[in-house]
């Protein structure tokens, strides 16, 4: 069995309701565990009646929702780099993050390893993990085959282009792209949307990082579930596999052929085309 995870706070619920109902209308033969972080009891109904075959977790956790961190590399985070909020009318609208961001922002984003060392403990034969904001367009079916050969399949890209197929090792740079600074040659891993084998290594990676993520100086650092995600592959990467997923599994361009589109940064908020696909499953 496939389990497809993902997190979600008040904020985010009504992004979640259209991912969970694009599931049922597109790929309603997968089985998903949300992670709900501070969200009232009643969630559990409503999204059991979008799709049946749904798991709701609920994290009640004391977090701070003033945004003043500022991410470790100085630089605006992806709403601002798109100028979101000039360009958005509605000021009262939801807004991702920006400058600064909360520890419940970062929190929601990093508590997935402790989420899918979970569900390895019952067994499941892989996990999908997915931001809240991707919406299903298509049967998941392929994007779990094809990731069945290899430990871990994600989107990547380095300094030279993206990453196609398997991933050679020798060929990945040391340094992530959050903490490239003055490095020409980076790595970034797209984690918002990745599926992961459950086997003795993968076990054993996954403990390792949530290990090292539920320090507080990390939990709560908005780019740490990738950058230690790249830290702990560059100490095993001799020892396990890793696909680059084609951009269908994981589309901000929003082409008609791919399978799951993603509203990382400003795209939930300015772009039409998926503005557009949201309101289907709305």
């Amino acid at each position: 069995m496939t389990a497809v995870i993902c997190t979600s706070d008040e904020q985010y619920y009504p992004l979640l309701r259209i991912m969970i109902k694009s599931i049922a209308c597109n790929s309603p033969n997968v089985y998903v565990f949300v992670r709900l972080v501070n969200c009232d009891r009643s969630c559990e109904a409503d999204l059991q009646q979008i799709y049946r075959n749904v798991e709701v977790m609920f994290d009640s956790k004391e977090l701070c929702t003033k945004r003043k961190k500022l991410q470790r590399s100085g630089a605006p985070l992806q709403d601002e780099m798109f100028n979101v909020y000039k360009l958005c009318d509605n000021k009262d609208r939801f807004r991702g993050a920006k400058w600064l961001y909360s520890e419940k922002m970062a929190y929601c984003s990093n508590i997935k390893y402790n989420t899918i060392n979970m569900l390895f403990d019952r067994d499941v034969e892989n996990v999908l993990y997915m931001d809240a904001d991707a919406i299903v367009r298509k049967p998941l079916d392929e994007l779990i085959k094809l990731s069945s050969n290899y430990d871990i399949s994600m989107f990547m890209e380095t300094d030279k282009g993206i990453c196609s197929g398997a991933v050679d090792p020798a060929c990945i740079p040391t340094t992530d792209y959050y903490d490239r600074r003055d490095n020409t040659t980076w790595v970034e891993w797209h984690a918002g949307l990745f599926v992961v084998r459950n086997n003795n290594k993968m076990k054993r990676f996954f403990y390792e990082l949530e290990q090292a993520i539920t320090d507080p100086t990390e939990l709560y650092d908005w780019e740490a579930d990738q950058v230690l995600f790249n830290d702990q592959y560059q100490k095993v990467k001799s020892d396990i596999t890793v696909y680059s997923l084609p951009r269908k599994f994981k589309d901000e361009q929003f082409s008609d052929s791919s399978v799951v589109w993603c509203g990382a940064g400003e795209h939930k908020f300015q772009t039409e085309r998926f503005i557009e696909e949201q309101q289907i499953y709305a």
